[in-house]
């Protein structure tokens, strides 16, 4: 069933891709988008990862589609104009990702969107990442209230002891247990999970133009 519902997801943008730019080698970097998006999606909900497996392969498919259309007789501008973009915004990503706020997988899909959005049309990065700050903001808003009410609804004291007495606490001095392979890193539960929200942005900003 998973498996069915990733293939209409993939044939749904896939056909949007299409619907924006017809053949061309600038539409390749958004079909391998279309194609990795589920994919992507459970990874970075699951685990808060962007697997590299996944970025650089696309961040070469983007680099090659935009030599391949200056073979094909695109000009320079049109054609390099989307790889220029993906270095951009990679470079101000790393200059993010260097504070924290966001990871270098986040970083990697970004540039991967940037291009393959430019490739598509170039008046489509804009509204792509203002989709990505406006999901970004309402996810991170969510997660605010989500801790907000943990904490208001935390454990009160242990019977017989009045609130805000102090009470001896032992500490284990065993090291904490390694987590288990795809379960969440120390923290990650209360972090933004960045990555579906680029690919919102980012197919929002298709489907736009698609029907525009």
């Amino acid at each position: 069933m998973l498996a069915l519902l990733d293939t209409v997801l993939i044939l749904a943008l896939t056909g949007l891709a299409f619907a924006v730019r017809g053949p061309d080698p600038l539409l390749i970097p958004a079909l391998f988008v279309a194609a990795v998006t589920p994919a992507l999606l459970r990874s970075d909900l699951a685990r808060r990862r962007l697997p590299n497996g996944i970025t650089l392969p696309g961040l070469g498919v983007a680099a090659s589609s935009c030599l391949a259309a200056l073979a094909a007789g695109h000009g320079a501008g049109d054609a390099l104009a989307p790889l220029a973009l993906s270095i951009l915004v990679f470079v101000a990503g790393v200059a993010v990702a260097l504070s924290g706020v966001v990871g270098g997988g986040d970083v990697k899909l970004a540039a991967l969107l940037a291009g393959a959005a430019s490739g598509l049309d170039p008046g489509i990065p804009l509204p792509a990442g203002l989709g990505t700050a406006a999901a970004g903001g309402v996810v991170g808003l969510w997660q605010v209230g989500r801790r907000w009410r943990t904490r208001l609804s935390s454990s009160p004291s242990p019977p017989g002891v009045a609130p805000g007495r102090v009470t001896r606490v032992t500490v284990s001095s065993a090291p904490p247990a390694a987590p288990r392979s795809g379960a969440l890193r120390p923290g990650a539960s209360w972090s933004v999970p960045y990555g579906p929200c680029l690919l919102l942005g980012f197919w929002l900003a298709v489907a736009y133009a698609a029907l525009a």
